[in-house]
């Protein structure tokens, strides 16, 4: 528990440990407040993006639903896609840091003090709006609500999520693993990691089963 607390430093440090480093510079980004980062054209293919942090997830998820109800025309939970380098019409999921994209899960489940992590660290959701990608995230550690707005390229709005948000580590994060190639260098100091996962939890297994009581984490 040795990395940063607020918003800010932890994006500043995902930024020097994105893979390529550079995601998030910070002459882009504009600290707002304890709880609020917009970063302006950050990289090319992104035009900007809101970060917010709120204390509890119920109201996390309250704004998350709130604003891709907002942006995207309504809420659909757990579609049959996820987001990915050719965003459709709208796609939703959760998300974990073992690079699956679990359908299993409400967002009502993951607000739970006993929901485990390891499962789904978060959720996403993608869309065209106004002729424009966006892409809508959460990563529940941290109680962070992220919206990127693209700037005509699906694929390059998603490759730039794809590279930044396993490194935005907030301190009490779990992985079981981290020889993945996105992973590999994701900020230590405020994260828990153990090297074994759960049976069934690996990328291409199939599923995902109940993580074991020590893996279990939350905020």
């Amino acid at each position: 528990m040795s990395g940063p607390t607020s918003l800010a430093g932890v994006l500043q440090q995902a930024n020097l440990c994105s893979t390529p480093a550079g995601d998030l510079p910070p002459g882009k980004c504009q600290t707002q407040s304890a709880t609020a980062v917009v970063c302006t054209a950050p990289v090319p293919g992104v035009a900007k993006v809101w970060f917010y942090t709120y204390p509890a997830l119920s109201t996390l998820y309250t704004q998350y639903v709130n604003q891709v109800t907002a942006l995207a025309g309504s809420y659909q939970p757990n579609t049959n896609t996820h987001c990915g380098n050719t965003i459709g019409s709208y796609a939703e999921t959760g998300w974990n840091h073992l690079e699956l994209h679990p359908t299993q899960f409400t967002y009502q489940q993951m607000e739970a003090a006993s929901f485990n992590q390891v499962q789904a660290m978060g959720r996403q959701a993608c869309f065209l709006s106004g002729g424009k990608p966006y892409l809508v995230w959460t990563t529940d550690v941290g109680g962070m609500l992220a919206v990127a707005q693209g700037t005509g390229s699906t694929s390059a709005l998603y490759n730039w999520w794809a590279q930044i948000h396993h490194v935005i580590i907030f301190r009490g994060t779990v992985m079981c693993g981290q020889n993945m190639g996105r992973m590999n260098s994701v900020p230590q100091g405020n994260l828990r990691s153990s090297m074994v996962c759960p049976t069934g939890s690996t990328p291409g297994g199939g599923g995902m089963s109940s993580p074991s009581a020590s893996m279990s984490g939350g905020m």
